[in-house]
């Protein structure tokens, strides 16, 4: 099973710091020290045979206010903002995106950051509001239909 660690940070730099502090930068990065680069280290997504980061970017706090210290809408990062965060983070090798529709704003913030970078980017999703009233989830082909509606109406595919 594949374990990503999940980032809700307002910097990349945060991020950096983050995992050197931890001890854990030789986990999920890999340092390139004739060019001094760091390269995010990726692995098979199951048995899906898509790559993905090790670490992906959780969405919730570009969406809603959460989080430490985020009390409103008025401590979030602005949509502007949120974007170049998103942009910075896969610039940076995080190709693996968490988002859901419970997450208020964040797809909406993700479609326009990667409208023209999605062949780029992994998204990972929920469908629990897609449940019936017996909690079953639809058939793959219903799911499939409404995701796909869904994804044009929000992602302008």
């Amino acid at each position: 099973m594949l374990k990503a660690y999940y980032i809700n940070l307002y910097t990349i730099k945060d991020f950096y710091l983050l995992f050197r502090l931890a001890g854990k930068p030789d986990r999920c990065l890999e340092e390139e020290t004739k060019q001094n680069i760091i390269l995010m280290k990726t692995r098979k997504l199951g048995k899906t045979g898509i790559e993905v980061s090790e670490i992906a970017f959780g969405g919730v706090e570009i969406g809603i206010p959460y989080g430490i210290g985020v009390n409103s809408h008025a401590d979030m990062l602005s949509r502007d903002k949120a974007v170049e965060l998103l942009h910075e983070a896969l610039d940076k090798g995080i190709n693996f995106f968490d988002t859901a529709r419970l997450y208020g704003e964040s797809e909406s913030i993700m479609g326009e950051a990667f409208h023209k970078r999605r062949d780029k980017v992994i998204l990972s999703t929920k469908c629990r509001h897609f449940k019936d009233n017996s909690e079953n989830i639809p058939s793959y082909n219903s799911l499939k239909k409404l995701l796909k509606h869904h994804l044009k109406k929000v992602w302008v595919i």
